[in-house]
């Protein structure tokens, strides 16, 4: 069953439109490619075919757009699920961060800088950087983040993680699993 479902400003949601179908994801080891589109309120998906509006399977319409800030992917009825994603998009140079948070996952590289501007830096220039985590007492940490991994994050006093942003400042590259 594919759900799709709309997250608004005061933390309700609705349900904007379902479709059953059984043989959508590839439930035997293989991947199947999902692909979203969205403009003005008009979303459309598909499964392993062209990219493209004539291509998808359902096209719910938001009658009350706003920009997208992030989207979340779940597995349902307690199964197990591996989700790629294939994000489309350049990142902007701008980094969103939380605080008394870190990813301690497998990182591209670690050092030690006084000022985490450097460690911007050093993500920007790198295509296979996610992120990175900071250190904003102590020793001034600098743990640059490998995007190719499910990113997992905990609660760690002192830390700062931060992840690329797309569409200016407005979309962050990093899922937040706590």
């Amino acid at each position: 069953m594919l759900n799709i479902w709309r997250g608004n400003a005061d933390g309700s949601t609705n349900e904007m439109k379902n479709m059953m179908k059984t043989s959508l994801l590839n439930c035997t080891g293989g991947f199947s490619n999902i692909w979203v589109l969205w403009n003005d309120g008009q979303i459309h998906i598909g499964v392993d075919s062209e990219i493209g509006e004539e291509n998808s399977l359902i096209q719910p319409t938001d009658n009350q757009p706003f920009d997208i800030r992030g989207i979340g992917i779940i597995t349902t009825f307690s199964i197990d699920g591996i989700w790629k994603m294939n994000i489309q998009a350049n990142p902007t140079g701008y980094f969103c961060g939380v605080s008394n948070t870190r990813a301690p996952i497998t990182f591209l590289s670690v050092s030690t800088q006084r000022i985490r501007t450097y460690c911007a830096l050093e993500c920007d220039r790198s295509d296979d950087c996610l992120g990175f985590n900071y250190r904003t007492t102590g020793t001034e940490n600098c743990e640059i983040i490998d995007g190719a991994q499910l990113v997992v994050t905990e609660s760690a006093n002192g830390w700062k993680f931060y992840s690329k942003c797309l569409q200016d400042k407005n979309i962050c590259l990093a899922c937040r699993v706590i």
